[in-house]
């Protein structure tokens, strides 16, 4: 019975011991990422003032080479990367194009459809649109362009 408790307690130590160890590498790689996320520029772009550049329908503007559709939604500006969530097509990125006719974005190139708030409707594209940050500071409409936000997910 001794040999069982011992082989128990060892299990039990050793078990300990990984997780620890698990832990301190989760930390480690934790406190790496965030000083990684310091150390990346954030580029925010002035647009110009925000009450100026609210408009109710979808405008194509293009800032140091990142085409965007600016969109107000519930008094919020949204900026929609105009590249296809879906990929490049024939080796060539598609640039997704908003149709008046239908309000509604469309990707030339595979078909997928998306809302005036950016969602998926139909489509190859795995996701809905994907966005910029924005931010109003001091009344000036900002995006950030280093950073492109993934849209939601809905395979």
């Amino acid at each position: 019975m001794t040999a069982t408790v011992s082989l128990r307690t060892a299990r039990i130590r050793q078990w300990l011991a990984g997780a620890a160890a698990m832990s301190l590498l989760l930390a480690v790689a934790t406190a790496a990422a965030l000083l990684i996320a310091m150390l990346i520029p954030t580029t925010w772009k002035p647009l110009g003032n925000a009450e100026t550049l609210r408009q109710p329908t979808p405008q194509l503007l293009n800032i140091d080479g990142h085409e965007l559709y600016l969109v107000w939604a519930d008094n919020q500006p949204i900026a929609f990367n105009t590249a296809d969530p879906h990929g490049p097509f024939n080796n060539a990125v598609c640039h997704i194009r908003f149709e008046p006719s239908v309000n509604r974005f469309i990707d030339p190139c595979g078909g997928s459809t998306y809302e005036l708030d950016g969602s998926y409707v139909r489509g190859p594209s795995p996701r809905s649109l994907d966005r910029f940050a924005t931010r109003i500071n001091q009344g000036q409409l900002e995006i950030n362009v280093s950073t492109v936000l993934p849209g939601k997910a809905h395979l």
